[in-house]
């Protein structure tokens, strides 16, 4: 019987590498490393957040390890505004499957990668979640 984790591996062109109890995925030149339970390391999913934020405000000149984990994201630091923010909200919610609501928490959230990050483990952790 074939592992579903192969199978959509497959399905999406991606190759898994089992190294141990783990599977390394190569995501557009990120590597996600999740283990058997299917959770992601949290600094896999810090650079997958920053590459999110790279992708989808067009910051192509700035490289991933240049976003501080603890880094401002609204205003002072990257300088993101309003509209940054909500196009950043939509991005992660369609990626990770949770919910942003647009209230005063917000703002804690997008305080920096660090807080996304956690924020997304938080709502996961009902499920496959984030260690």
């Amino acid at each position: 019987m074939e592992c579903s984790r192969n199978l959509f591996c497959r399905l999406r062109g991606l190759e898994p590498l089992f190294l141990h109890h783990c599977i390394i995925i190569a995501v557009g030149g990120v590597v996600l490393t999740r283990s058997m339970k299917g959770q992601v390391s949290m600094e896999a999913l810090k650079t997958q957040l920053k590459q999110i934020l790279i992708h989808e405000l067009r910051f192509e000149d700035i490289a991933p390890e240049a976003i501080l984990d603890n880094e401002p994201l609204l205003r002072e630091g990257l300088g993101l505004d309003s509209l940054d923010a909500l196009q950043l909200a939509v991005a992660v919610e369609e990626e990770f499957n949770v919910q942003i609501r647009d209230d005063e928490e917000a703002r804690d959230i997008f305080a920096s990668i660090e807080a996304l990050a956690g924020y997304i483990v938080k709502e996961r952790a009902g499920g496959a979640g984030v260690n």
